[in-house]
């Protein structure tokens, strides 16, 4: 829930039966391939997909209270324990959203995405 209300944007999708799925994402796609008993600490913004199994915790990555960290949902992430494979996004929706709004004239990072590309596109 702090992942989805807390700025990244995040969700939780399930997908099982035989076929493609097509997902989207910012910049390269990635993987980690855990072993068992194996960790890694990974910023929300960044995970994709993990298998169903694997074993993960979210937790602030700074210890202590942050009233900003809550709001922004900055300061997140994921821990992940093996075994299971964890796909990663090369690069932070927060971060290309502002970098787009900084090369769109006349629009600002606290407008997001959708703003942003009203106006690319005439909207």
């Amino acid at each position: 829930m702090a992942n989805l209300f807390g700025g990244e944007g995040g969700f939780g999708f399930r997908a099982s039966g035989q076929g493609e799925a097509l997902v989207s994402v910012y910049g390269a796609v990635d993987y980690i391939d855990l072993q068992p008993q194996e960790l890694v600490t990974i910023d929300t913004g960044h995970v994709v997909a993990y298998d169903l199994a694997i074993q993960f915790r979210m937790r602030r990555a700074v210890e202590g209270r942050s009233v900003q960290s809550v709001k922004s949902g900055e300061g997140w992430v994921f821990d992940f324990s093996g075994p299971g494979r964890v796909l990663l996004q090369s690069r932070n929706p927060e971060a290309f959203q502002q970098w787009v709004a900084a090369t769109v004239p006349g629009r600002t990072p606290r407008e997001g995405i959708g703003g942003i590309a009203g106006g690319l596109f005439g909207g």
